[in-house]
């Protein structure tokens, strides 16, 4: 059995999701529940449950921390956003293969890669708190 399975390959990084599904899934992010969200958005709970099922479908995701995984690595959510969870934005490059992000890091400035990796590292430590916050859901 693999100890360390690759989370990002049943995941579909490309997917499309509607605004709606979008507020729901970064309202989840941040620990809600389903009612929570519900209330949050002027929703039944039920109607909640629904969008996350298609979003879980869409996406390849199959628990809320791999919707959240998904958030983060498709590009829905930046580390440190200050206006989070705020109102969703669509991100301006998708990613179209999950490739170890350390290294394919490329720039033309050279001094950047170490600030790049630097975020990068950030990053991934933001989304292992989140994930383990969510464990319990």
């Amino acid at each position: 059995m693999d100890r360390d399975p690759d989370r990002l390959t049943a995941l579909d990084l490309t997917a499309e999701l509607s605004e709606t599904e979008l507020k729901i899934a970064r309202s989840l992010i941040c620990g809600r529940s389903n009612s929570e969200i519900g209330a949050e958005i002027d929703r039944a709970e039920d109607t909640v449950k629904t969008a996350l099922r298609k979003t879980f479908q869409k996406t390849g995701a199959t628990t809320r921390a791999a919707l959240v995984t998904w958030m983060y690595e498709s590009g829905h959510v930046i580390p440190g956003a200050e206006d989070f969870p705020g109102t969703p934005v669509r991100p301006a490059v998708l990613v179209r293969a999950a490739e170890p992000l350390l290294t394919t890091i490329t720039s033309d400035d050279p001094a950047q890669v170490p600030r790049i990796r630097r975020r990068i590292v950030e990053a991934r430590g933001d989304l292992a708190r989140a994930m383990a916050s969510l464990g319990n859901l």
